[in-house]
């Protein structure tokens, strides 16, 4: 087993909720970081200038016609959940331009 794998598979103290709890065992104000039954992991990703500023300008136009402003962490979850479900299949990439051609074909 690879060293990444043997730590991710240990407890990570990265992994623990460090929330201060109340005498109800929620955390702070009460609310969890849970989608359905699963519990969610932060994690950090890094964009350029101009990604952020579209992501921001998406997420921020949801709001038009009655919606509510989206978060990006939904806009995420919502990408790797399609690619899961279109079984998005990196094997032999090997560039950005070859995951931009793959990730591209989950959108036709």
């Amino acid at each position: 087993m690879s060293k990444r794998k043997s730590i991710l598979l240990d407890e990570n103290p990265l992994d623990m909720d460090l929330t201060p709890k109340s005498k109800s065992g929620a955390g702070r104000r009460g609310r969890k970081r849970m989608t359905g039954d699963e519990k969610l992991i932060q994690t950090t990703v890094l964009f350029s200038r101009e990604q952020l500023d579209w992501l921001y300008d998406v997420c921020a136009d949801a709001r038009r016609d009655g919606g509510k402003p989206m978060k990006k962490a939904y806009l995420f979850r919502a990408f790797v959940d399609l690619a899961r479900e279109k079984e998005l299949d990196l094997r032999g990439c090997r560039t950005e331009e070859d995951l931009r051609e793959r990730v591209a074909e989950l959108f036709k």
